[in-house]
C-alpha cells in the first residue's frame, strides 16, 4: 500500500481505504463466524 500524504484528496483516500478493509473485515468475519 503506497502512503501518499497529500493535503487535498490524501485523507479522503486513506478513509475510503480505510472503509474499504473495514468492510472486508466484517465480510471475513461474518463467513467465519
Amino acid at each position: 500500500a503506497a502512503t501518499v500524504n497529500k493535503p487535498s484528496g490524501g485523507k479522503d483516500a486513506f478513509l475510503a481505504m480505510n472503509f474499504k478493509a473495514y468492510l472486508k473485515l466484517q465480510k471475513v468475519s461474518g463467513y467465519c463466524g
